[in-house]
């Protein structure tokens, strides 16, 4: 069911980020973990680092527009596990995403719905080691899935 796992260490970027991007990413690093600062640092290395490691048809913008990253709670972070979509190897990560998961399925928390027909990419993203991100790209067309990003 992943069809993408992206690490992206925050202090070792490919592309220079505009003065206002830099500002959210030193304030991430300076241990500001609002949701808004989540919010929009996610959008920015989405849009300056994560596209270097996607598929040219792959809408990357999809992963934020439409939808907003939330925390994930204790009983969503034990779905995760329980359907392996992650490993408990990572105890002092902080996960977010822009959708509801229960029972293997991703819906939309605003609609109510699975969240492929609200048009936009499932996406868990990991924070952790203080400058890492690990994106977590999900798929699902009906029941099936199908690889859209290389691991």
């Amino acid at each position: 069911m992943i069809i993408g796992k992206i690490e992206i260490d925050l202090e070792q970027l490919h592309w220079g980020l505009l003065t206002e991007e830099e500002n959210v990413r030193q304030q991430y690093l300076n241990g500001n973990n609002e949701i808004e600062t989540i919010r929009k640092l996610i959008e920015i290395i989405t849009d300056s680092e994560f596209i270097l490691y996607t598929d040219e048809e792959f809408m990357y913008f999809n992963i934020y527009r439409k939808c907003e990253f939330n925390p994930v709670t204790e009983e969503q972070l034990q779905e995760f596990i329980t359907h392996k979509v992650i490993e408990p190897n990572e105890p002092n990560a902080r996960y977010y995403a822009n959708f509801y998961y229960e029972n293997g399925k991703c819906i939309d928390p605003k609609k109510g719905i699975d969240a492929v027909s609200s048009g936009f990419e499932p996406c868990l993203i990991a924070f952790s080691h203080t400058t890492m991100m690990t994106y977590y790209v999900f798929d699902w067309c009906l029941d099936q899935y199908s690889f859209e990003i290389e691991d």
